[in-house]
């Protein structure tokens, strides 16, 4: 249940920054700027996510859509508990993300980010909402992008906390989206559709 709620969580927000971005031309630098996160590259294999993270479970769930998933939910960064989670397609990697991040931890990487990387594409301000108990408070909170094709990397301050700081889903996400958006995400929503109706 928790794996299809991570899912879910990360799949909505991946179309919810595709929607947004929809409308906006990318930035294109020819080759890849060879972007990792955690060590991991988009288009490497799954022995490279083992090796990277070898506390990491790996289920490719269901078999036959080509797609993995793997998750290490005892990684940290900046020192703070993370998790990081990395989809494979057809044994190559299309999605890497670092979540489970308050907005403070997340942020806190945009500057390194751009060291690594250079500046970003894009800041902007986006509307995020900070739960306490009961309470719902709004804000817009800075969003780092850098883009370079089809791969992006997003800074993501979508902050849902409650009051004892339970839940957080700031991530730093890097995707190659035509594959992750177009073609991971459909498999897995395809072969988790029941069929039973």
């Amino acid at each position: 249940m928790a794996l299809k709620l991570r899912i879910a969580t990360t799949s909505i927000l991946l179309l919810l920054i595709a929607g947004a971005n929809a409308a906006e031309t990318p930035a294109t630098t020819g080759e890849s700027k060879g972007w990792e996160l955690k060590g991991i590259h988009l288009g490497g294999s799954q022995a490279d996510v083992q090796a990277q993270l070898p506390t990491a479970s790996c289920v490719s769930k269901p078999a036959d859509a080509g797609i993995v998933l793997c998750t290490d939910d005892k990684n940290t960064l900046g020192g703070e508990p993370a998790s990081v989670v990395v989809k494979l397609l057809d044994g190559l990697v299309v999605h890497v993300s670092i979540e489970n991040l308050t907005y403070e931890q997340a942020y806190a990487a945009c500057a390194p980010l751009a060291g690594k990387f250079g500046p970003a594409t894009e800041i902007s301000k986006v509307p995020t909402q900070l739960q306490r108990g009961r309470y719902v408070e709004r804000q817009n909170k800075e969003r780092c992008v850098w883009r370079d094709g089809e791969n992006s990397l997003y800074v993501e301050p979508a902050d849902w906390t409650d009051k004892k700081k339970l839940f957080t889903y700031s991530a730093i996400i890097l995707i190659d989206e035509p594959k992750h958006n177009r073609e991971w995400t459909v498999r897995y929503n395809a072969k988790n559709s029941p069929t039973d109706l």
